[in-house]
């Protein structure tokens, strides 16, 4: 089994239970009609995790411009710049970046990354990774189906010391981590972990930090 999880030409699905695919090409067999789901919303979407339902598509059908026609943008160019690039009509705002305090009353965070330990324990971690929306319900003061409203919730996955440490007199420019003391290991440990944030979306759809969240 170890093997088969190292190897990604291997067998994922080693039961007798039928595959997602087998699944699919069982439904459209019996039931036609399926096939013009599977051209729209999720089944499109999920499309290049099932290579054979490409086959669901029209000989004439672009599966770039359904894919524009059912989200309603455009699609952007391929580009190697440095930034953050939406298509025509949309805007990309920065939420939530490392440091930011996580309540009205924790540190601000500091640019020269002088911030301590003690300040860093209230503020958001560094480097996001897995994250989760847990929505309010219509009253806001517990859990729901709202999508305007929530907790959002992160994991922060590693620390980047090339900014995250300031440097210290008498050490290498390029040398971070020196001299390395408990208190730059706590700061690291401080910024590991799970950040919980209460976020809400504005009338005109930016989001926006709770910070005065009970």
């Amino acid at each position: 089994m170890a093997q088969i999880i190292r190897d990604d030409d291997g067998v994922s699905n080693p039961g007798s239970n039928p595959s997602l695919t087998e699944v699919v090409e069982h439904a459209i067999r019996h039931d036609p009609k399926r096939r013009m789901l599977l051209k729209s919303g999720l089944g499109l979407a999920a499309m290049p995790f099932l290579g054979t339902l490409a086959g669901c598509l029209d000989s004439n059908d672009s599966v770039a411009a359904v894919i524009e026609q059912m989200f309603g943008f455009q699609a952007v160019p391929i580009s190697t710049t440095d930034s953050v690039v939406v298509p025509n009509g949309y805007v990309a705002s920065p939420i939530l970046p490392w440091g930011e305090p996580i309540d009205a009353f924790a540190p601000a965070w500091k640019a020269d990354a002088s911030n301590s330990a003690a300040d860093q324990e209230q503020q958001i971690g560094d480097n996001h990774d897995g994250m989760w929306f847990f929505g309010f319900n219509s009253a806001g003061n517990g859990y729901g189906d709202r999508s305007d409203e929530g907790l959002l919730v992160m994991n922060h996955e590693y620390i980047n010391p090339e900014y995250f440490y300031a440097i210290e007199a008498d050490t290498p420019a390029d040398d971070w981590m020196a001299p390395f003391t408990l208190e730059k290991a706590r700061k690291a440990q401080a910024a590991h972990g799970v950040s919980i944030s209460h976020v809400k979306r504005s009338a005109d759809g930016s989001w926006s930090h709770v910070k005065n969240s009970p």
